[in-house]
């Protein structure tokens, strides 16, 4: 790198007849030349931005350079950039630290403004649990910062103070905010930083002050957390009627007064109103989710990751624009109350009820009313389906966890059977049908976010086609997105380009669960316009359902390898779907594709996906390295087949050995759990070691799959690495519903798996001479994996035989 930095420098003198001559005058001022202009090009003009974060390390830590200090200005346009990734971002806050030690005592407070809001940023996107060491940095170099005088202590100017306190809000704020993925493993971390925050505030003289902006981040916060003991016990005697006043079912339920069930969202607001603001429609919108009305009565206490930051609109020229804005705005401070008032119910009932008030006391909806409607209906819709199910996978969600209440996800429960008790309405329940027409009868078509929730919430691909027809995608995007129109590459990256990636991924993940669905989703509807967008699709039913599924999954892995979205969730769209045992034989009918083996075909596909993410820096995450379990368990099985085959088919060259499958998935979870750079600031707490930490669930994928490859060492690793980080992985189990439980579960699956070999040996009448050894390693296999259960006192010991055979029984 040292040889291609001194070419950079050596170019730089041909590039002065480009530059201006009072841009080289300004830059010989603040003491830069040509030369360190090209270099700062050099560093951030590498395709990739760890390529960039490599260059910036290697000009910062090199010494005899002879180039200046690498600008601030330089930094904050590389944290710009959106390939950054977990490890990148590592790196780049060791960076950040050093460069604020050698200048962070000369740094304008708003240049570590920016700079911190950009980490936050990008630690949101791809590492939530940096946001505690980069809250840590903030409150450090704050306090060294110069503005006017020392901000700290008893010279600080009270402009100072007052700018330092507007930014130490302004961060708080940012620190509120949820992750695009799994918004609630992450609270801890965001409360952590928030903490270290308002520490701090209280260390000025005078302290600095929390303003509406600070209490709001505090707020919603902790609206995100689950119920506390006192708080489960409140919601518990809540009536089945509306408003659900408390019930006393015991007489010791008499003691239990309000100020039991006063979450902690409450109290932040009480503390706001105390510190002299008053409530406004975000503060009333948010008293609604932590439990309490307008008027007093009570509302189910609801989990929310977010409730919307409510601004005044900023004046328009002309003005009958500027009161049309206004007015706009007014009615969506209204609506953030009856968003937060049809959310906080515990069935599609009582939220009909209040969407109907709604529409009659202001005549009429928008797709913000409709979007939250759509979310109770659609959750009563798989209740309805799932109440048959005598359990639920455990990585699908919250279904069978006995210990759930109302509030604690967006599921509903069932209306009370009790005439009594239960809401009346004027109108009959909706269905997801009778909802979505009057919807569009009202002419409010599906945009944004409401269209991407449909969208991964479609059940049938006829139901997807009519939510995308009716959008308010353009005509281009929507033919594009679901039919196979013929298209330049530069055209459909164009049209591509307008769509933001959440919409993407509900898009590509609509068209990959079509490509599986059990029920054939392709059957023309009298419905559908005769257009260019689904005229493919009629043509493709008439081939034949398996000639639907291969065209549905070349398409959507055409957007996909176009697009290139630095973002997971279509990824792992295309993976889920290579996982499906029913799709793998299917499509490799596809004809470019019939020379590969059926049962590898979707294991080949997959590592193919995997390296066209390693190639942009984007990696795996856990939910797409689940779906490579699955991918990897059903080829597995396959091959296990086809090896008691002796045609030429089973014995070909594509062929995959057992024994690298699962080598091959060790290393990926090496990968993923690589230890991340050692950012503690000077001697204090080191941070976290890890930059993904599994939750349980995805471990429970993961050791079946090795126990199914028949990898018992690799279990006996997985289990001492378990036992290492196992205060990380139970820190992302609590804030899910039964993370512990599945935590439990992984265990048992631990035992069942490495018991087998063992179980068979013992089965025998007798051991011959070439079986003792195996055996013997068998057994000091167990009792290695035992030994390290058992000396964990969180652990619950070694798994009984009772859990076993409950696990087995399930066929967990």
């Amino acid at each position: 790198m040292l040889q291609e930095l001194n070419a950079v420098r050596e170019s730089a003198l041909a590039q002065t007849t480009v530059i201006a001559t009072k841009s080289l005058e300004f830059m010989a001022y603040k003491g830069y030349t040509i030369q360190d202009f090209a270099v700062w090009n050099w560093i951030l003009s590498a395709r990739a931005a760890q390529e960039s974060t490599s260059r910036l390390r290697f000009v910062t830590e090199t010494s005899d350079t002879g180039l200046g200090p690498i600008p601030m200005f330089v930094f904050q346009q590389l944290l710009r950039r959106a390939d950054i990734n977990a490890t990148t971002l590592s790196s780049l806050i060791t960076l950040a630290r050093h460069m604020l030690e050698l200048n962070g005592h000369i740094m304008g407070l708003d240049t570590l403004v920016l700079l911190v809001i950009r980490l936050l940023r990008q630690s949101r996107r791809v590492w939530p649990a940096a946001c505690v060491i980069i809250a840590q940095l903030w409150a450090k170099h704050a306090k060294i910062n110069k503005l006017g005088g020392r901000v700290e202590g008893k010279d600080a100017t009270e402009q100072a103070l007052a700018r330092l306190s507007f930014a130490y809000n302004r961060i708080l704020s940012i620190l509120s905010l949820p992750p695009n993925m799994f918004p609630y493993q992450s609270l801890q971390h965001r409360q952590r930083a928030q903490f270290t925050l308002i520490r701090q505030m209280n260390t000025f003289h005078p302290p600095l002050i929390l303003t509406r902006e600070g209490f709001r981040a505090v707020t919603r916060t902790q609206l995100a957390h689950r119920k506390t003991a006192n708080e489960r016990k409140w919601a518990s005697l809540k009536a089945e009627s509306w408003p659900p006043w408390k019930e006393d079912k015991l007489g010791v339920d008499a003691l239990i007064d309000v100020n039991h069930g006063q979450s902690r969202a409450s109290e932040s607001l009480v503390q706001m109103v105390e510190a002299g603001y008053g409530t406004s429609d975000w503060e009333k919108s948010a008293g609604i989710l932590a439990g309490w009305d307008t008027d007093s009565s009570p509302t189910i206490q609801t989990r929310s990751s977010l409730v919307p930051k409510l601004t005044s609109p900023r004046p328009c020229k002309g003005k009958g624009k500027d009161l049309a804005l206004r007015s706009r705005w007014q009615s969506l401070k209204s609506d953030v109350v009856w968003i937060a008032r049809i959310r906080a119910t515990r069935t599609l009932q009582e939220a009909w009820t209040c969407f109907l008030a709604y529409e009659g006391e202001y005549q009429r909806c928008n797709a913000r009313i409709y979007h939250v409607m759509f979310e109770k209906v659609i959750h009563e819709r798989k209740r309805i389906q799932n109440m048959d199910s005598a359990h639920k996978n455990v990585t699908g969600g919250r279904a069978g966890y006995q210990d759930s209440m109302a509030g604690d996800g967006r599921e509903v429960v069932e209306s009370s059977s009790s005439h009594n008790q239960a809401t009346s309405t004027r109108e009959p329940l909706p269905t997801f049908e009778t909802l979505f027409d009057r919807m569009i009868h009202e002419n409010i078509r599906p945009r944004g976010r409401l269209l991407a929730f449909l969208l991964n919430h479609a059940q049938s691909y006829s139901e997807g086609i009519k939510i995308i027809q009716a959008s308010k995608l353009s005509d281009s995007a929507k033919q594009i997105l679901i039919s196979n129109r013929a298209a330049s590459r530069s055209e459909i990256q164009q049209i591509l380009a307008s769509v933001p990636d959440w919409l993407f991924a509900a898009a590509v993940g609509f068209l990959c669960r079509s490509a599986f669905a059990q029920e054939t989703p392709f059957a023309p509807s009298q419905s559908w316009p005769e257009d260019s967008s689904t005229v493919l699709y009629k043509t493709t039913f008439k081939m034949g359902q398996r000639w639907a599924r291969a065209r549905l999954w070349r398409h959507a892995l055409k957007l996909v390898i176009i697009r290139k979205p630095f973002y997971h969730p279509p990824w792992n769209s295309l993976l889920m779907l290579l996982g499906q045992p029913r799709v793998v034989l299917t499509l490799n009918q596809v004809p470019s594709d019939r020379q590969d083996n059926p049962a590898t075909y979707s294991f080949r596909k997959a590592c193919w996906l995997v390296e066209q993410m390693d190639m942009m820096s984007l990696g795996l995450d856990f939910p797409g390295f689940v779906h490579l379990c699955t991918v990897v368990r059903n080829t597995a099985l396959v091959v296990r087949h086809m090896e008691t085959r002796t045609d030429e088919q089973a014995n070909g060259p594509t062929q995959i050995d057992l024994d690298h499958l699962s080598s091959f998935l060790e290393h990926r979870f090496a990968k993923l759990v690589r230890p991340a750079e050692d950012t503690r600031l000077n001697h204090g707490t080191p941070t976290r070691k890890l930059l993904q930490v599994p939750h349980p669930a995805h471990l429970h994928v993961y050791i079946r799959t090795l126990g199914q490859l028949g990898h018992y060492d690799a279990i006996s690793r997985l289990a001492g690495w378990i036992s290492e980080f196992y205060d990380h992985i139970i820190d992302e189990a609590k804030e899910t519903a039964n993370g512990m439980g599945v935590f439990r579960m992984c265990l048992v699956a631990i035992r069942v798996f490495v018991e087998q070999p063992l179980a068979w040996y013992e089965s025998k009448e007798e051991i011959t001479e070439d079986e003792k050894e195996p055996y013997e390693k068998a057994v000091r296999l167990v009792d290695g994996i035992r030994e390290v259960i058992e000396r964990n006192d969180g652990w619950g010991g070694w798994p009984t035989d009772e859990e076993v055979d409950q696990y087995i029984s399930r066929g967990e």
